[in-house]
C-alpha cells in the first residue's frame, strides 16, 4: 500500500490515506510526502512548505490574558466610591442649610 497526501483548496495539508501502488492522485491529492516535522505544511502543486516549531511559536503566541483585579484594588475602589457619593451628599446638606438660613434671615428681616 502506498500513501497519498491530502490538501484543501488552500494547499493547507488534511491528512493522508493509503492506496493501492497503481492509484493516481485526484484532485486535493498528491503523492509527494510533506516534511511532518514542520508546522501548517501547505501544498504549492510542486512542494510542501511549512513553519519550523519556532516560527509557529512567534507566529502563535499566547495572546496576555487581562488581570483580575487584586482584593486591595476592588476595595479601594469601593472606598472611592462611597467617598464621592458623601461628598455629594454632604454638598447637598450644605445647600439645604445655606437655603434654610437664607429663608429664615428673609422672615426675620
Amino acid at each position: 500500500m502506498n500513501k497519498v497526501y491530502l490538501y484543501d483548496e488552500e494547499g493547507n495539508y488534511t491528512g493522508y490515506k493509503e492506496v493501492f501502488p497503481n492509484y493516481q492522485p485526484q484532485q486535493w491529492e498528491t503523492l509527494v510526502k510533506p516534511d511532518l516535522t514542520l508546522y501548517k505544511n501547505k501544498f504549492d502543486g510542486t512542494a510542501w512548505h511549512g513553519l519550523t516549531m519556532e516560527q509557529f511559536q512567534a507566529q502563535n503566541k499566547p495572546k496576555p490574558q487581562p488581570t483580575s483585579p487584586s482584593k486591595t484594588d476592588i476595595l479601594i475602589a469601593n472606598l472611592t466610591k462611597t467617598i464621592a457619593k458623601m461628598g455629594v451628599m454632604q454638598n447637598q446638606k450644605i445647600v439645604g442649610l445655606e437655603n434654610t438660613i437664607n429663608n429664615l434671615k428673609n422672615k426675620i428681616e
